[in-house]
């Protein structure tokens, strides 16, 4: 059994992202873990969305078979505000946790600051120190990775079949 951890931004990127990896996973007995990192806030966002969003990201993710969410809570869409550090050690805590074999981060060049800060303190998290890890790899969310192209185009190097899954990721 391999233990798989799943980092990212908002709730939802995991399963624009990677979803039917992760149902994969799961139905080869595997263990898959998901961080989010960022959670939404009032008044920027309606109390009634922000608990309807909870609500979806736990259904959609007992559907995939995820095993725990791990929430770090920082402000989504503020990640910049946030000092590196703090978000670095926050993801380390998390990586200890889980011992993941295999890690999916955001793509480095997504337009999303975000997903970019993400993607530098995932590599800070996951540093070699970790001797459970055997792999790291970045996922692409549409409508947020297409629009960074001038950062760097998402360029995939490993690929996943997961037409069996694809229903549960829908």
């Amino acid at each position: 059994m391999q233990k798989i951890l799943v980092i990212a931004p908002h709730p939802d990127d995991e399963v624009l992202g990677c979803g039917g990896t992760i149902a994969k996973y799961v139905s080869q007995g595997d263990e898959v873990s998901l961080c989010i990192a960022t959670r939404g806030y009032t008044p920027d966002w309606p109390k009634a969305f922000l608990k309807n969003k909870l609500k979806e990201t736990q259904k959609a993710n007992k559907i995939l078979g995820v095993k725990k969410i791990y929430r770090l809570n920082f402000p989504t869409v503020k990640l910049d505000t946030i000092p590196q550090k703090r978000i670095n050690d926050a993801l380390s805590s998390i990586v200890n946790a889980a011992k993941p074999s295999i890690a999916y981060i955001p793509h480095a060049g997504d337009l999303n600051r975000d997903h970019r800060i993400l993607f530098e303190a995932s590599l800070v998290a996951l540093r070699p120190s970790v001797r459970s890890l055997k792999k790291i790899l970045s996922y692409e969310v549409l409508s947020e990775t297409e629009w960074g192209q001038y950062l760097g185009p998402f360029i995939p190097n490993a690929y996943v079949d997961i037409s069996k899954t694809l229903p549960q990721k829908l």
